[in-house]
């Protein structure tokens, strides 16, 4: 039986390992505890290299084992043989593989580089190269991504995308490597973020282009801001309310400012939540808005998928409400199904698509009529109201998407100007 004491953990090298999940661990602790300990531990300079797991379960279970020494000329090549060694697992997900076959290229690269550069010396500075150093050269070449993906029975896209985590996030690798986070999870993350630094450099840029001019667009609270707002002036209010659980209470403050700002005859749009439908409704007709009818905006693909629910989302709902009137006073006939054609994020996370807000603007007021929006977000509904002529007030709490909002208005102004 080796001596443990000899054995000793790095934690650098066990890094590079992924770590088994509970039930992996309980399967190969009852297989050691039943067969003995069958594969020898892998040791370098008497660090463990390979068999971290079943080193602790014999230590656990004071079983015996074997170990094998290797030698390695440094840590790049120890590393390339551990992530090799880790291309044959079958425990691992795609996922798990591609961040280990990102890293091996990166390792291999490393290597090859360093290994042409010491070539390249033999030959003298103006000295032309041998046939056998150019063998040389190109035997110590990077292994190629597809190489590399084929070992891990995986895409070489797949590693590409995974290098592209590697470079611009080592951490969230290293979550997707450890089984934490998926690659979708990390290309989101890293999406995320770059939206976030692109919408706060726009805001700085907002910030200084427009000054003091507030093109409608207010820092506030949206019942604050309403009281400010003449009752009855209103032809459409147009919102888009945060949807979450603990901010559902919004539309019953939704309706209630409605209620009051707009004019008789005038509309209240608002887009919801399909599975909230039933109390958005009631919370509505409580303020004493009357509904109207449902609309609905078609979506192009990729379409979200409600997984709790098993449904694909190809459509977005919105509710019309009116006060003191069911006709109301509509300038024309209203379609009540508006195609989104694309995805629009570029000025916020929960921005909407501009041309449904355009038509509804257009189709339920006339130019020169005022359009409220009390959850301005990325600007949507002013930016809409500024195309098609009508006057605006929109409000938002995240001084952030106040300050993109009003560089939007600002250029579209200048559109129509």
């Amino acid at each position: 039986m080796a001596d443990r004491l000899n054995l000793r953990i790095d934690k650098r090298i066990q890094s590079w390992i992924p770590t088994l999940a509970p039930d992996e661990l309980d399967k190969l602790a009852f297989s050691i505890a039943d067969e003995g300990c069958r594969d020898a531990i892998v040791t370098w300079d008497g660090a463990i290299i390979d068999g971290h797991h079943r080193y602790r379960i014999c230590r656990d279970l004071e079983k015996p084992f074997r170990t094998i020494a290797r030698e390695f000329s440094d840590w790049d090549h120890a590393e390339r043989w551990v992530r090799w060694n880790q291309a044959g697992r079958r425990n691992l997900t795609d996922d798990q593989r591609a961040a280990n076959a990102s890293l091996l290229e990166k390792v291999e690269v490393r290597i090859a580089n360093r290994e042409r550069g010491t070539h390249g010396r033999l030959g003298g500075r103006g000295k032309k190269k041998t046939l056998v150093m150019t063998a040389i050269t190109k035997v110590s070449k990077p292994r190629s991504r597809e190489k590399v993906a084929k070992a891990h029975r995986i895409s070489a896209h797949r590693v590409q995308r995974m290098g592209k985590i590697r470079d611009k996030r080592p951490d969230l690798l290293e979550r997707v490597l450890g089984g934490d986070i998926s690659l979708k999870d990390a290309e989101r993350t890293i999406r995320r973020e770059q939206q976030a630094g692109e919408r706060a450099v726009a805001a700085d840029a907002a910030r200084r282009a427009v000054s003091d001019e507030t093109y409608g667009v207010i820092h506030g609270d949206c019942r604050s801001v309403a009281e400010q707002i003449e009752p009855g002036s209103v032809s459409l209010v147009l919102t888009d309310p945060p949807y979450h659980d603990a901010t559902i209470g919004l539309y019953k403050d939704l309706g209630q400012i409605a209620h009051r700002v707009l004019r008789d005859g005038g509309s209240l749009i608002t887009y919801i939540a399909q599975h909230r439908l039933p109390e958005i409704i009631a919370m509505l007709q409580a303020s004493g808005l009357i509904y109207v009818w449902p609309f609905a905006i078609t979506l192009a693909p990729p379409h979200a998928r409600m997984r709790e629910m098993g449904i694909i989302v190809q459509w977005k709902p919105l509710l019309w409400f009116g006060k003191a009137g069911r006709r109301l006073s509509a300038p024309r006939w209203v379609i009540d199904c508006v195609d989104s054609p694309r995805r629009e994020k570029d000025s916020h996370p929960w921005q909407q698509n501009l041309a449904p807000a355009k038509y509804y603007i257009e189709a339920l007021t006339n130019p020169g009529d005022l359009v409220f929006d009390p959850f301005c977000g990325g600007g949507t509904t002013a930016v809409a109201a500024a195309q098609t002529l009508r006057r605006w007030i929109t409000c938002d709490t995240d001084e952030t998407a106040v300050h993109i909002s009003r560089d939007r208005i600002r250029k579209a102004r200048e559109a129509v100007a």
